[in-house]
């Protein structure tokens, strides 16, 4: 009989708690009707001071209902905010010039070869009678360069192109090891560049977010890298070492204020900067390599 009534009151609890649930959505749905209501009626309200309209100013050809609606077309269009497109009709060309520097974490990315060690007559080196080959493997390690140079800004509404002539040192960590695994050494690479960014962007409030293309012109490689790959290679390691022109991507996002600005980037390497062999031309080993960075930019526009 204990348990028959236990039952029964949970039972007419749950009912209750169902009833409550119910009449509390059903007032919170009406809440919020009423205050979606009142919100529509600030916007297209008729302002209390508009001038009646008498009898004579009907005889004129006045219509009170267009005269409110009129006026409340003119204020939901001063409330509204200006897309972007609207904005870009709007506004006019403005041009602005500036200059950055940049502090750069450059990774190199390449695949590992074996090349053999070669003589200066371009013949493979012995070591006891035997050919000496080394294992060239990247390194995930970040190396730091640095970055500077000068841009112009044509911007029209919220969007605007950039143009860049910026130089840039890129580069990275890669290991040399011998026959056991043993590392021989560790290079910090280190390539030269004149980079020409082409930046296409938006503005929002004080950020702004762009993406776009980079050629990369690359003149030298640095003292480092040079000795690291000598012991595998006859070509000159100078310019004609290099391709160019080099073709990569960067996205960033930005924060203005006045005059000054910084930013952060991503360039992704989606070509590679060298494309020739190592080793003795009887067995070569292809060796090519891209570079990724992240930027930190300060700098100023005028």
């Amino acid at each position: 009989m204990a348990r028959f009534l236990m039952s029964k009151v949970t039972t007419i609890d749950r009912k209750r708690l169902l009833s409550m649930k119910k009449n509390a959505t059903i007032l919170l749905v009406i809440l919020l009707c009423t205050a979606f209501s009142q919100a529509i009626s600030q916007v297209i309200r008729h302002p209390q001071n508009t001038p009646k309209v008498d009898s004579a100013a009907f005889g004129e050809g006045f219509d009170s209902n267009s005269l409110i609606l009129e006026d409340a077309m003119q204020e939901v269009e001063i409330d509204s905010n200006e897309s972007y497109i609207q904005e870009f009709i709007r506004d006019k060309f403005r041009f602005q010039w500036g200059l950055r520097g940049s502090i750069v974490r450059s990774q190199l990315e390449f695949a590992n070869i074996v090349p053999i060690r070669v003589n200066a007559n371009g013949s493979p080196a012995l070591v006891n009678g035997k050919l000496v080959r080394d294992q060239l493997r990247s390194n995930s390690k970040f190396s730091q360069q640095y970055s500077a140079g000068v841009f112009g800004r044509i911007s029209r509404g919220s969007f605007f192109l950039q143009p860049e002539l910026v130089y840039t040192a890129k580069g990275g960590i890669f290991d040399i090891l011998g026959r056991d695994n043993n590392l021989l050494n560790r290079i910090d690479a280190s390539v030269n560049v004149i980079d020409v960014p082409l930046l296409l962007g938006i503005k929002f409030r004080k950020a702004r977010i762009f993406f776009g293309p980079v050629t990369s012109f690359a003149y030298s490689i640095g003292e480092d890298f040079q000795k690291g790959l000598r012991p595998y290679s006859t070509i000159p390691l100078n310019g004609s070492f290099l391709q160019r022109p080099v073709v990569n991507f960067m996205s960033g996002i930005g924060f203005e204020f006045e005059q000054f600005y910084f930013d952060f980037r991503y360039e992704s390497g989606l070509s590679n900067y060298t494309d020739i062999d190592m080793g003795p031309a009887s067995n070569p080993a292809r060796f090519r390599f891209s570079s990724n960075l992240i930027m930190f930019s300060v700098g100023i526009i005028q």
